[in-house]
């Protein structure tokens, strides 16, 4: 087991969503959220099949996207509510190197990270019929089934010794959401 925090730190994300009202107290949205982690906390050795060691630096830095289906609840859309926010989807990460080595790999990739879980819990602010705020509290947890290194050239090696190991995640964010009825009250 590797602790998640030896290839990435925190960092801040954005997220942009596009959906639609159903009844007044409920959206379902297509979400998309990027954020820039720092790098990793540790310096460590990579062994080839051959024996050959390539010694790593700490990553410089990381980037990882989730694209979902969101789901929201405001328990009173005109004026202060509680807000649940629950999304499913897939995640992207990308962790970064300036490896000294030649032949060492640049970028960490793991992927194939399908059923991403986010549960958020927050207030629904109404500032006008046509935009709330939103502080969020949340929650999630997810697997990378694929996780390869890259090279300058282009190359991917598998990073795991057996395609049943899998990278396992989780996060919890604070967040303030601006909200926009483009449509105004309904």
């Amino acid at each position: 087991t590797v602790p998640f925090r030896d290839f990435v730190g925190s960092g801040l994300a954005l997220e942009a969503d596009v959906g639609a009202r159903i009844g007044r107290a409920y959206n379902v949205y297509l979400g998309w959220e990027h954020a820039e982690l720092q790098g990793g906390q540790v310096d460590f050795e990579l062994t080839d099949e051959e024996g050959n060691v390539t010694a790593m630096p700490a990553s410089r830095r990381a980037a990882t996207d989730l694209f979902g289906l969101g789901v929201r609840f405001s328990s009173n859309p005109d004026r202060i509510g509680l807000l649940v926010d629950m999304l499913i989807g897939f995640r992207v990460l990308t962790a970064h190197w300036d490896a000294e080595d030649p032949l060492a790999p640049e970028r960490l990739l793991m992927t194939q990270a399908p059923f991403e879980f986010r549960f958020g819990a927050g207030a629904d602010i109404r500032v006008n019929p046509a935009f709330s705020l939103s502080p969020l509290l949340t929650i999630g947890s997810g697997l990378f089934r694929t996780i390869e290194w890259e090279f300058a050239d282009g190359g991917r090696v598998d990073a795991v010794a057996s395609s049943e190991d899998h990278f396992a995640h989780g996060w919890f964010t604070i967040g303030l959401g601006g909200h926009f009825d483009l449509l105004g009250a309904r």
